[in-house]
């Protein structure tokens, strides 16, 4: 964080510095705070990476309240520190101001269940973020559902301010729309909520949910979802698509099964190639018997 200070003695003169990498740095919440000041209006950032660092709570706040107001930056990689619910709790209120970020990485900050009432405020009320990363997030968890209705812990290393009121969640079913679940049983009802933001949003085209800890079935119902609102907006049609992964599907299937044939044929090769030698071995023993017979007869 020193090494950050005297950093930002040449950087903010950078007024038109459009990209910014300090990833894998081990930043902690005070070298965020700095930086933060170059989301500001004097400044032109359009992309920040500050992925693999030590940010907690307390600079995931800053780096928020700066962006609210942030008209130019439109890529923000937080992936791999420790913003925890706490932090990014506040960074998904700020983003309901936001209307310029597209793609946003908060990938592996231990977020739980308890931050998807602000989730699902920000994605309800955003409509510029085109990707959301929030892979590696153990978003899905019988302990924590059971909590879900208590505050977030504040960060050990620095305190930061009590998460905002979770705002109510707002669930399409109320509003009477169709069912995008209709035959799938989701034990948390935020997850729930959650999913169907994610598959009504008219500008997510990508969202990674790999390790989150979500039901194969709705994982799966809501990636291709997401999968085909990106196919028709680059033109392609998703009837195709689809033709083209079952035949895919088909052919890896083919694959695996021939791969599977010809290990067998391998394994029974081997097996005659090891019965061979002990064939050849027994005939051997048995022919000096042979011959003592024939000399002890005559």
């Amino acid at each position: 964080d020193e090494l950050v200070k005297v950093l930002m003695g040449g950087l903010s003169y950078g007024h038109m510095l459009t990209h910014l990498d300090l990833s894998h740095n081990k930043i902690g919440d005070r070298g965020a705070r700095r930086l933060a000041s170059l989301l500001d209006p004097d400044y032109c950032l359009q992309a920040v990476d500050l992925s693999d660092n030590q940010i907690h709570a307390n600079g995931c706040m800053h780096l928020g309240a700066h962006l609210a107001e942030n008209i130019t930056c439109q890529v923000l990689n937080l992936r791999l520190n420790r913003c925890e619910d706490n932090g990014v709790s506040h960074l998904f209120q700020d983003m309901c101001v936001n209307k310029h970020l597209q793609t946003l990485n908060i990938a592996c900050n231990d977020l739980t269940v308890r931050c998807l009432p602000y989730l699902n405020a920000m994605l309800a009320e955003n409509s510029t973020l085109i990707e959301l990363d929030i892979s590696a997030n153990p978003l899905h968890q019988e302990e924590e559902e059971a909590a879900q209705g208590a505050p977030p812990a504040a960060p050990a290393v620095e305190a930061a301010p009590n998460p905002p009121t979770a705002p109510p969640p707002e669930d399409p079913m109320e509003n009477g729309e169709d069912d995008l679940l209709a035959g799938l049983q989701v034990s948390s009802a935020q997850l729930a909520v959650f999913a169907r933001c994610v598959m009504r949003s008219p500008a997510l085209l990508r969202v990674d949910l790999r390790s989150c800890g979500l039901p194969p079935e709705l994982f799966e119902r809501v990636s291709t979802a997401v999968k085909h609102r990106e196919l028709e907006a680059k033109g392609i049609p998703v009837e195709a698509y689809e033709r083209a992964k079952e035949v895919a599907e088909a052919e890896e299937a083919a694959a695996e099964e021939e791969l599977a044939n010809e290990a067998e044929e391998e394994e029974g090769e081997e097996k005659v190639e090891e019965k061979e030698p002990e064939e050849k071995a027994e005939e051997t023993e048995k022919a000096p018997e042979g011959e003592e017979e024939k000399k002890e007869g005559e």
